[in-house]
């Protein structure tokens, strides 16, 4: 008994291997499978034959190893035919496998990280008295830090780092000169230290609007008033002072911080890596939606600036391709600005930079956005016809888009159908959120009201349009949840200065 559930355990274990080794080739690119068994392949790294023989098979099956040419069985005999080995030696290859796939991974960082390497460098020289070599390439590294643009954390935390290296150096050589290393890397760490304790404030304040809970910062409040106390000093280190900026920003939801945060990255983008920017952006567009949220409309101006600096610098796209969703978002913010031109060139230019499986959805829906706003009726409708409902966001998207055509083109009979479907479409739709269905709700129910009203002009007196119009606008004004309100308030504003007010 104890043998079988050794034996089911051993099976459950290669099982087990199998499924995490295959997981971790899976989430490799083409030339990232490349690299990987060049690095299998390479004596220094590795001398199992059987490894080799694993990996160059599943090579030949990348990227599908959902397949029957990936069981445990199959991988086994190739494996064992090929590498000429003992049948029970195979749970062995996978775990060196997987082990080797780890160790490429820390192989791949390395490459990717100058300043590691530098400091492993001269650690390695050091520690063989290669003295002379090492002064040359400590140089190397100063010149190097002095040239970067990078002005981010990780440019601080290797000035420290490379400070308490040139310390054990002069330690080492017992030299009887002055060190200046120490002074420059406490200065160094001090700065370092400021911008990941405000880096990290940032994102525990985002926190606390969604997750109930209290974090305690040690050392912030000194750290906030030493930068208040001393601007100048600060000033000059993008690392440190965006994030106090955008800190003070989301603290205070003051908007005289937002704008110092803006100008900051402007004149210093350079300074951090592209996921840092993208996360620094997060921060102020989201700080700009929640103004705009507020009725705050100077600040949608602001959210398109912040979208045309980051398609200026390629931060939208992913692996080459822009989210469907950034897309119609920016297509929405200009249009609401009134910037056609500029939404039809964005529409057209970015088209091919959309996911294929996506984008001709995309492109239809926001073209037809782009011709209601010029007023060209005939070639909405003719689009939104061809949008599929792939997503609940064009679903609802679609039906709005087509009551707002209706209503321009005094389609009263198309609307009151419209209307009445999407009402009956929202109490069976489950999955949509309380917030989103309230919103759509009273945008439907309250243009119906409009467009009848606007029906009954010609037979109505002007102070009971008057009367009815104050009606309608004090509802708009009570009810909280209404999607496209801006929208709705310019439709009342054309209703109260329209010419079909009767003079009677």
């Amino acid at each position: 008994m104890i043998d079988l559930q050794f034996f089911v355990w051993i099976q459950f274990l290669d099982f087990f291997m199998k499924i995490k080794f295959l997981q971790s080739l899976g989430s490799l690119d083409r030339r990232e499978m490349t690299r990987f068994v060049a690095f299998v392949h390479s004596p220094y790294h590795n001398k199992h034959e059987g490894v080799r023989c694993l990996v160059s098979y599943l090579d030949g099956l990348f990227p599908d190893f959902s397949g029957a040419n990936c069981s445990p069985g199959v991988m086994e005999k190739v494996v064992m035919n090929r590498a000429d080995i003992a049948g029970d030696a195979f749970a062995p290859i996978l775990t060196y496998a997987q082990r080797l796939f780890e160790a490429f991974l820390i192989n791949e960082g390395m490459e990717d990280d100058d300043l590691a390497r530098r400091l492993y460098l001269l650690r390695g020289l050091r520690g063989r008295k290669l003295f002379s070599q090492y002064e040359r390439q400590l140089a190397k590294a100063r010149r190097k830090l002095e040239k970067s643009e990078r002005r981010d954390a990780l440019q601080l935390q290797f000035r420290y780092q490379l400070g308490v290296e040139t310390g054990d150096y002069v330690a080492q050589r017992e030299r009887r000169q002055a060190d200046t290393s120490l002074q420059s890397r406490q200065d160094a760490f001090d700065l370092y230290f400021i911008s990941e304790k405000l880096r990290d404030a940032c994102e525990l304040q985002v926190r606390r609007q969604i997750l109930a809970g209290e974090y305690n910062l040690l050392f912030l409040e000194p750290i906030l008033q030493e930068i208040r106390l001393n601007p100048d000093r600060y000033r000059p280190e993008p690392a440190v002072y965006i994030y106090y900026a955008l800190y003070q920003m989301l603290r205070e939801e003051a908007s005289t911080y937002y704008f110092q945060a803006l100008e900051s990255i402007r004149e210093h983008r350079q300074a951090f890596n592209r996921a840092e920017l993208i996360t620094i952006y997060n921060y102020l567009m989201n700080f700009c939606i929640a103004r705009i949220n507020r009725n705050d409309g100077r600040f949608l101006q602001e959210l398109f600036t912040l979208y045309k600096l980051q398609l200026s610098d390629d931060l939208l796209l992913e692996d080459g391709f822009l989210s469907e969703w950034d897309y119609k978002n920016i297509v929405t913010t200009a249009l609401r600005l009134g910037e056609l031109s500029w939404a039809k060139t964005f529409i057209e230019d970015y088209r091919d930079s959309l996911l294929p499986a996506s984008r001709d959805n995309a492109f239809r829906f926001n073209k037809a956005s782009y011709h209601y706003a010029a007023g060209e009726y005939d070639q909405v409708l003719a689009l939104l016809t061809k949008v599929e409902y792939s997503d609940l966001r064009y679903s609802l998207g679609t039906r709005a888009l087509l009551m707002r055509t209706y209503y321009d083109l005094d389609e009263y009979d198309a609307l009151h159908a419209l209307t009445e479907s999407f009402r009956q479409y929202l109490q069976r739709n489950q999955l949509m959120s309380d917030i989103r269905r309230l919103g759509y709700y009273n945008l439907f129910r309250l243009t119906r009201k409009a467009a009848l009203l606007r029906t009954r002009f010609p037979y109505l007196r002007r102070e009971k349009v008057q009367r009815e119009l104050i009606k309608i606008r004090e509802e708009v004004d009570a009810t909280k949840e209404v999607f496209n309100r801006s929208w709705l308030l310019e439709k009342l504003a054309e209703l109260e200065n329209s010419a079909l007010l009767p003079n009677n």
